[in-house]
């Protein structure tokens, strides 16, 4: 019984791989020519021992290791160094050229078909291209295959360079007219260690035309294979989250190996992962492991990292343009960025100044630099993803699923009009993968009078009630070429802030790291340190620079890397910067800004009241901050103020003087939390030039300003939208906010004809927390009877997921009371019996 259960397993074991295999859309190995798992033109490498350029070819000795019934194994197996073949390794590798022609594209030079052309375009002087292969390998040689009816433009001149880190080549080979066979042009060399492959092209033929230019059908890296990287796998490097599933895929291998394998696997750390016998993975806490796969022979292993994304904290990203033009700049510009704290890069290019397309590239290399990555996926060269359907978008995320290094998507910078269809977008990657950033830039307030409908509608329509919501982000560049500071920063940030506390959205904010030939300066350090204190006091939770690279156009002087490639001016500042937003995030992290105020008052900014918990007895200009815990039981507050003196002599001493019931304070120096000495109440802080103190109050003390409560629990409460319309270059009279205005004799809201929802509107009106009542007033639309709703069902949820109906609504008029025995809930949601209709107000009451 013992044996026929193991034969069980194992043929259950074969038909996974199969399965596995079927599904990747490639072959399995042949093992009579040693073909790695590549589609039918591939020519990838033989166990032939001629391909090793020198190097002897050994036989693996069999194993003799027993094979379990479970496919989990409970330690990592040792294999040997012996070579069993040579393979092309190219495959999995990253092309970049230095020209291509238009519309062409790199990814055909190693993409394992020999029948699409990579064609470099017309060149002036020579042509070169490297592979990055993504890890060393004992390379031997490069193929180039010629292109079909074009093999006259395949070079034979050439310069074959190694390097290890990709910055520092050295010549391997060099051939002024070579021959090739087959139009295979095969460059062999004395095997080395490198990770990056380039071939400079010197001398670059000419078409019947008298273009100079280069074609070829595939470019091949050949490599001595062993039984420590004879197994490819599909992800080699994965980060998943705790509630996310994934497992362990074998593509085949690169040189011919058992019949039917036997794949067992094992986790170097099952507190972090755990794998069971069909590679199947299972997240168990944060943190790094390896899984392997071993067939018995052949031992495989993937970086797997676990992400808690309810770990938050300060999120420290840069804007990017990828307009590279030599590939060696890459490396330096994303270390460059690890060395400055960066944790998100979000690309705004699909392609570099060559052409290239580098979205997999640019992740490959923020994923080993711990850098999440948002990628600019081709399909934003049509510029209409918000047109496209909910699968096209998922398409996307799918695309790079559980690839180290995703963290989010592009979607556009500074939408105007057509803002609630990207907001659309965001709710379906949203509520696919809650985990992914949906990067999306909205305008600044200025040029248009419905900024705030414009902010609160992207709220209402792409969040979601009784969550946290990220991000809500803009753009404002205050310090001007004059030396001087733009105060409307204020009244933007301040918004921003309100309406992030209103939708539950964290926020994020472009902070300027750029100077250019018009209006703007390039910032200085006080400027910089600035600018952060300023996102510290109003809440900011994505500190965002604009922008890492000089872009190409614009007048821009430069960014955070200058138009050299190299760190400039700004650059040890924003490190000294970022470095203290992640500290200080570590703390405010899981709170709010829910209290701003100004020495005096600002562009729409209130004033500092006299009964705030600390007020100052100095006449210094100062931002003064109440944060507050969001997280359920805690109720930890802090109190930040802002030296707003940001001129190299700014330093002030301010004398401050907290509540008559506060009897003790904290402030928080040099990363510990220290006791301040009052007198009487009184004492004094030193704060630099721009910068900020941080102070926490005792456990359990309330410093928020006590206001009266509305019989109306709805009033300014959130209402979230399936869609919504609200009017762009003129003032609205309609927004998903209006429904809890407390205005009922104008305004209020208008579903729109939305690309994505072709269902009735939905309403979730979210009163914050569980609360009693037992009537609800709807009104209609003001002067629009028309258009007001109809055949309404109106259902209520405790907590957002069970639903339970309450009451059918067949017409509003002007008013309409509902009134029930009392219940208790959190969540109020409307259904509208109409598609192009709108209400005018909700209200609930206790009674």
């Amino acid at each position: 019984m013992k044996t026929l259960k193991k034969l069980l397993l194992i043929g259950a074991c074969v038909a996974v791989f199969a399965l596995l295999i079927g599904c990747s859309g490639k072959k399995q190995p042949d093992e009579s020519t040693g073909e790695a798992t590549k589609p039918e033109e591939s020519t990838a490498g033989t166990t032939d021992a001629d391909s090793t350029a020198g190097e002897e070819t050994t036989k693996e000795e069999e194993s003799t290791e027993e094979e379990t019934t479970s496919g989990v194994m409970d330690s990592v197996p040792d294999v040997s160094d012996e070579i069993v073949g040579n393979a092309n390794v190219a495959l999995r590798g990253f092309v970049l050229a230095n020209a291509l022609k238009e519309n062409g594209t790199n990814l055909y030079l190693n993409d394992g078909k020999t029948d699409a052309v990579f064609d470099s375009g017309a060149l002036e002087g020579d042509g070169s291209f490297f592979i990055d292969l993504g890890t060393a390998y004992t390379v031997t040689a490069v193929r180039l295959h010629a292109a079909a009816g074009m093999e006259g433009l395949l070079p034979t001149a050439y310069e074959v360079q190694l390097s290890q880190d990709g910055k520092n080549y050295t010549t391997v080979a060099t051939e002024k007219q070579a021959s090739t066979a087959d139009g295979i042009l095969t460059v062999s060399f004395k095997a080395g260690a490198a990770r990056y492959v380039r071939v400079v092209m010197t001398g670059v033929p000419t078409d019947a035309d008298g273009v100079r230019h280069y074609a070829l059908a595939e470019a091949e890296v050949m490599a001595n294979i062993t039984a420590k990287n004879n197994i490819d796998l599909y992800q080699d490097h994965m980060w998943i989250y705790l509630d996310t599933k994934a497992a362990l895929r074998v593509d085949g291998y690169r040189v011919a190996d058992a019949e039917n394998p036997h794949y067992r696997y094992v986790s170097d750390n099952i507190d972090v992962v755990r794998v069971d016998g069909n590679g199947n993975l299972e997240p168990v806490s944060a943190g790094d492991a390896t899984v392997y796969v071993y067939d018995g022979k052949n031992l495989a292993a993937c970086r797997v990292r676990v992400i808690d994304d309810g770990v938050t904290a300060f999120r420290v990203s840069a804007f990017y343009h990828s307009n590279f033009v030599y590939a060696e700049n890459i490396v330096d510009c994303v270390d460059y960025m690890k060395q400055a704290n960066i944790g998100y890069l979000e690309e705004t290019r699909t392609y570099d100044r060559n052409g290239n397309q580098i979205c997999d590239y640019m992740m490959h290399l923020c994923a080993e630099r711990d850098i999440f990555y948002s990628v600019c996926d081709p399909i934003h060269e049509e510029q209409i993803i918000q047109s496209k359907n909910a699968d096209v978008i998922l398409d996307i995320v799918k695309k790079y699923e559980n690839r180290a290094g995703f963290g989010g998507v592009y979607l556009t910078d500074e939408p105007h009009e057509e803002s609630n269809d990207y907001a659309n977008v965001v709710k379906i990657l949203h509520a696919y993968n809650p985990h992914l950033t949906a990067h999306l830039n909205l305008l600044p307030n200025g040029g248009f009078p419905s900024w705030k409908e414009y902010i609160r509608d992207y709220c209402a329509v792409s969040g979601f009630a009784g969550v946290r919501n990220r991000y809500l982000s803009y753009d404002f560049y205050p310090f001007t070429s004059d030396g001087g500071f733009r105060n409307d920063a204020y009244a933007n940030l301040y918004e921003i802030n309100r309406t992030g506390l209103q939708y539950r959205f964290d926020t994020g904010y472009y902070m300027q790291a750029f100077g250019d030939d018009g209006a703007m300066r390039i910032p200085s350090d006080f400027d910089l340190t600035y600018n952060a204190s300023l996102c510290i006091a109003y809440g900011i939770k994505n500190y965002k620079w604009f922008v890492y690279l000089t872009p190409l156009s614009g007048g821009y002087k430069t960014g955070v890397i200058g138009p050299d490639y190299k760190p400039s001016s700004m650059y040890d500042g924003i490190c000294e910067v970022n470095r203290r937003v992640l500290e200080y995030g570590t703390i405010l992290g899981k709170s709010d800004a829910i209290e701003i105020y100004h020495t005096r008052a600002i562009a729409g900014n209130p004033a500092l009241p006299d009964d705030f918990v600390l007020t100052q007895d100095s006449t210094y200009d100062a931002i003064f901050t109440l944060y507050r815990s969001y997280e359920e039981g805690q109720q930890q507050q802090y109190v930040v103020v802002v030296n707003k003196n940001f001129k190299p002599n700014g330093k002030r001493t301010f004398s401050l003087h907290a509540a008559a019931d506060l009897t003790s304070l904290e402030v928080y120096r040099d990363g510990k939390w220290e006791t301040v000495s009052m007198q009487d109440g009184k004492f004094t802080e030193v704060i630099a030039a721009g910068d900020f103190a941080l102070f926490r109050l005792p456990e359990g003390y309330d410093a928020a300003q006590k206001t009266a409560q509305s019989e109306n629990m709805a009033l300014n409460c959130p209402v979230y939208a399936s869609t919504s319309s609200y009017d762009f270059w003129s003032a609205s009279e309609n927004a998903a906010y209006m429904l809890t205005d407390g205005v009922t004799d104008r305004g209020g809201y208008m579903a729109a004809n939305s690309n994505f929802y072709r269902e009735s509107p939905v309403l979730t009106l979210d009163l914050g927390s569980v609360r009693s009542f037992g009537r609800i007033n709807l009104y209609g639309l003001p002067g629009n009877a028309k258009k007001t709703a109809k055949n309404i069902r109106i259902a209520y949820s405790v907590d957002g997921v069970n639903w339970t109906e309450l009451s059918d609504v067949s017409e509003v008029g002007d008013k309409k009371e509902i009134t029930f025995d009392a219940i208790d809930a959190r969540y109020v949601r409307l259904t509208l019996g109409t598609k192009r209709a709108g209400l005018g107000e909700i209200e609930v009451y206790e009674k």
